[in-house]
């Protein structure tokens, strides 16, 4: 997804302002340092510098030219493109990996399905995915939909970029239909 420049500034502003949210922290935590990780859609490199200062390698993948512009001080690497393009998935498939990262990703693609079909070989013999998504079932847009509106946003849980929702189970039942555990 390709972000507008008033969408970019904002989110830039509120890490300024806030610092990192407390799933990116968890994130860092579960991350060993001198890992091998391939984080897509590293945007301008908030969580990529933090893993760098674990002495992590990160391939980034952003598809935005200007975000990857600005992480790319913080990567190993840095793959510009769609993570569902064939051109970018052949770079990606330079490493082994660690960990996967995709926070906040997968109801952005098109067939989240197949990328993670295609990354599961990726990760090396001890390797996870560390995934995070927005949870459709969320109370607040429960409520909204009983009272018969559903409103896209510019950012959120109805984000006007998301092409698919999930819940936890609609989750929890594409990591099972890849023969995937979830710790």
């Amino acid at each position: 997804m390709k972000y507008d420049s008033q969408v970019k500034q904002e989110a830039i502003e509120f890490i300024e302002k806030y610092g990192l949210t407390s799933i990116h922290k968890k994130v860092i935590q579960l991350i060993k340092p001198n890992s091998i990780i391939l984080e897509v859609g590293c945007a301008w490199g908030y969580l990529t510098k933090e893993l760098k200062n674990k002495k992590c390698k990160v391939v980034g993948v952003e598809i935005d030219e200007e975000f990857a512009e600005k992480a790319k001080p913080y990567c190993f690497d840095i793959i510009v493109g769609d993570v569902e393009n064939d051109s970018v998935k052949n770079q990606i498939r330079k490493y082994s990996y660690d960990y996967i990262i995709l926070t906040d990703i997968l109801e952005h693609l098109i067939e989240p399905e197949k990328l993670l079909e295609f990354l599961i070989p990726l990760l090396n013999e001890r390797g996870k995915f560390i995934i995070t998504i927005p949870n459709i079932a969320y109370y607040k847009i429960r409520l909204q939909l009983l009272r018969g509106r559903f409103q896209y946003t510019d950012r959120g849980i109805c984000d006007r970029t998301h092409l698919r929702f999930f819940t936890y189970y609609s989750f929890i039942d594409m990591i099972n239909s890849l023969n995937l555990k979830v710790d």
